[in-house]
């Protein structure tokens, strides 16, 4: 799937690179607004779907519920796929419990790494894994808590759970939550180290804002059902850690006022609306082990 966000340029470079890279067998799901006159005349070989907003988690939404694949890639706003990416995210998936597949992002093909997905830490919820590196090391895949939206990969079923369980309209309150939701149900997000896509991480969604740290300290406390103190003092913890990192000042401010401004993105969320990998294992059950070509992908 290819969302387009509202930039004709950064879409039509994630586009061109699916189609110069897919599998033969890869359907193509481009979803926008509306808005977009598809000037390439690409209808033979993509599927447009038409959403009420160029919102990425509502692209997503609109895009879900049409997708025919078992497997639902996600990757847009400028990120670009390469050669094989998506062979080497599928093959994760062999693992009945995994649910989600971050591919590796690179600024480019030889460059150093952009984001390995997202983990959390005392200092910073949803910080990306490895930037700056140049390779990933075991420590960094083990770490691994969620995706970045524009290049990621989900089990369908599980995805269509997702987004019955928090409907949002909020790409940062949606990157964080629905990942925390799917993992805290027992399923595993992880990292295809050798399915690589190039992207700047200002593509990704992972840049500190106010209005982020606001959406992700409430959803968190949501999710795990802590108290405001217990928050609180999570939130003083990240203050103290992030005193010499002042570009995360502002998102550390943000966490702080989620603690008294109620809740606000957080309202739709159902933590119980996600179903374990045993509750859907009549469903979505597949061999241990398969290979690569028999798995029906989805781009």
């Amino acid at each position: 799937m290819v969302p387009h966000l509202g930039d004709d340029a950064a879409f039509e470079d994630s586009l061109v690179s699916v189609l110069e890279n897919r599998p033969a067998d890869a359907e193509v799901c481009v979803v926008h607004d509306g808005r977009y006159a598809d000037p390439f005349q690409l209808s033979d070989e993509v599927r447009f779907v038409a959403s009420e907003t160029n919102a990425l988690a509502q692209l997503i939404a609109a895009a879900a519920e049409t997708a025919k694949g078992r497997f639902v890639h996600v990757i847009g706003n400028g990120v670009k796929a390469t050669e094989g990416w998506m062979d080497a995210a599928l093959e994760k998936f062999e693992h009945e419990d995994v649910a989600i597949v971050s591919p590796l992002a690179r600024y480019s093909w030889d460059e150093a790494i952009s984001a390995a997905g997202w983990t959390s830490t005392t200092s910073r919820l949803a910080t990306p894994v490895a930037m700056g590196q140049s390779s990933i090391r075991r420590s960094d895949a083990a770490s691994i808590c969620g995706v970045c939206l524009t290049a990621s990969f989900w089990r369908r079923e599980v995805l269509q759970d997702v987004l019955l369980a928090f409907p949002t309209s909020n790409d940062d309150a949606a990157q964080f939550g629905w990942s925390r939701l799917v993992c805290r149900q027992g399923w595993r997000c992880v990292l295809a180290d050798q399915s690589v896509v190039i992207a700047d991480p200002k593509m990704l969604g992972l840049a500190p804002s106010r209005a982020r740290g606001a959406s992700l300290r409430e959803i968190e406390a949501e999710i795990k059902g802590v108290s405001t103190v217990a928050s609180a003092m999570s939130v003083g913890i990240a203050a103290l850690t992030n005193v010499l990192r002042p570009a995360n000042w502002g998102e550390v401010a943000g966490e702080a006022m989620s603690l008294v401004s109620g809740p606000k993105v957080s309202r739709p969320l159902r933590t119980d609306a996600v179903r374990s990998p045993g509750e859907r294992a009549e469903t979505i059950r597949l061999p241990y082990a398969i290979p690569a070509n028999a798995l029906q992908r989805a781009a």
